[in-house]
């Protein structure tokens, strides 16, 4: 087949998927690359509260998400299919009004937190252009108007790093000079999905603000638990071991999560596939390409871990590698992470997403009570084995909870243990010889073996033998 035509054979979705996971990549690319001059140009103090600067604005737009993630928004603009622009633009509206409240709630807990007060007014309008083009992003994800979507990430990754680079190396500025890079671009962008939603004529009606409302508050305590699940351990280890320790767990987590963008780049064009295939009670073709995704993931994660001894080295000088301990559970959180997406975008579609509240208490519980513990005595380490544990938690629940409302066919937890039993000791073999190159690569040869299995599954998925591509 020629190119043109392989090209047209992918269907829809999995065309999508390439294109975001495509900017993704470019995205974290374009991280990695910065990380070395940030380590380099900035004290671990400021580096510290960077790292802090972003996990406060990470963890407000994980809890902003409740309103315009794709699984709080893909239903409701099938719902309303018929005013969808109404729609959309009802949900900016919600979306502002929780964004403020998480805003005033940060500066009233100001005095708790480490970060310095003149960041909390940035970090609020930051707050604020985020949803904006989160809520913009969704609206053509569902629809794969995957190039306009493309083109926003591609700017809002490429141009800030830059900026910040060219301030840094003329005029410094420090982690300052970062965090308004970051904005102006934010802001300029904000601006454009802000008109784009507002150039139609409807208007926004009380119903469809309730519509959104309802449907969304059941998902506040899972983006609250995320948002613990992913932040906590950087306040906590802010509280107990300061500021420098922080910025060097920080690029050692960045490392460790550098494969959770490509679930959060391949579900944005999952998603809506997963809700016509539930709607179609299509459940073993969803069963058939699952497994092998989360199969790859699990093989994914241990080349992460075999690698990450050499890019630390890149990365940040030689002091930061004490935080190295935590990545082999980090990395092997990834595939625990995709597996609940997928279970989460399932219990909405069923409408049991008001069960979420359940598996996030838990969640929130363990996340904060592991975390002191573990941390105080393990250091590093017990930063990443909570993130391990809190991830590995929810997604089984998830699926406990799936396959008691009906969809037992959709997931199983057992196909979850043989491969972390046999990613968990491939990957502490090879951290163990992370000094030797060569048995590292020697005990790649079975993660590989997996890659070129789960590669062949889902290829004869996503290409449609008559060449057609169906939405």
């Amino acid at each position: 087949m020629r190119i043109k035509e392989i090209i047209k054979s992918v269907k829809l979705p999995a065309r999508a998927s390439v294109y975001y996971l495509a900017a993704s990549i470019l995205g974290k690319i374009i991280n990695f690359i910065l990380i070395p001059f940030s380590t380099r140009l900035m004290s671990s103090e400021e580096y510290g509260q960077l790292s802090l600067y972003m996990a406060l604005l990470g963890g407000a737009s994980v809890i902003c998400s409740a309103f315009s993630s794709s699984s709080a928004v893909y239903k409701g603009i099938k719902d309303h299919d018929e005013n969808k622009s109404e729609y959309i633009k009802s949900v900016l509206w919600t979306s502002w009004g929780f964004s403020v409240i998480i805003c005033i709630l940060l500066f009233a807990f100001s005095p708790l937190l480490a970060l310095k007060g003149i960041l909390y007014i940035p970090l609020a309008l930051q707050i604020i252009c985020d949803t904006t083009i989160a809520v913009a992003m969704c609206s053509g994800r569902f629809y794969y108007q995957y190039k306009r979507v493309v083109v926003i990430t591609v700017i809002s990754v490429l141009l800030p790093p830059t900026l910040s680079i060219i301030i840094l190396k003329t005029w410094g500025g420090g982690y300052l000079a970062r965090i308004f890079s970051l904005l102006t671009v934010s802001v300029c962008l904000a601006i454009y999905c802000y008109v784009n939603i507002l150039k139609t004529d409807s208007r926004t009606s009380i119903e469809n603000v309730k519509y959104i409302v309802k449907n969304s508050i059941p998902l506040l305590p899972h983006t609250a638990s995320s948002a613990f699940l992913v932040q906590a351990d950087k306040l906590i280890i802010t509280s107990l071991l300061g500021a420098a320790a922080l910025a060097k767990y920080s690029v050692v987590y960045s490392l460790g999560m550098a494969l959770q963008f490509t679930v959060t780049s391949i579900s944005s064009a999952l998603s809506p596939w997963l809700i016509r295939r539930l709607e179609a009670r299509d459940e073993e073709k969803i069963r058939r390409l699952i497994f092998p995704m989360a199969l790859g993931y699990f093989a994914l994660s241990v080349c992460l871990i075999a690698i990450a001894p050499e890019a630390m080295k890149i990365l940040a000088p030689p002091e930061y590698s004490d935080a190295l301990p935590s990545l082999v559970p980090i990395a092997l959180s990834t595939p625990f992470y995709f597996l609940s997406t997928v279970a989460t975008v399932g219990l909405i579609q069923s409408g049991k997403g008001g069960f979420s509240i359940i598996i996030s208490c838990i969640n929130a519980v363990l996340c904060i009570g592991l975390n002191y513990s573990l941390i105080g005595s393990l250091g590093f380490l017990g930063a990443g084995i909570v993130n391990l544990v809190c991830h590995a938690v929810s997604a089984m629940l998830s699926i406990y909870m799936l396959g008691k409302f009906g969809h037992k066919r959709f997931i199983s937890s057992r196909w979850v243990a043989m491969p972390f039993l046999l990613s968990g000791v491939l990957g502490l073999l090879i951290y163990g010889f992370s000094d030797s190159i060569a048995p590292r690569v020697a005990l790649l040869c079975l993660p590989a073996i997996i890659l070129i299995y789960c590669m062949m599954r889902v290829g004869s998925l996503v290409i449609e033998k008559d060449g057609k591509a169906p939405s």
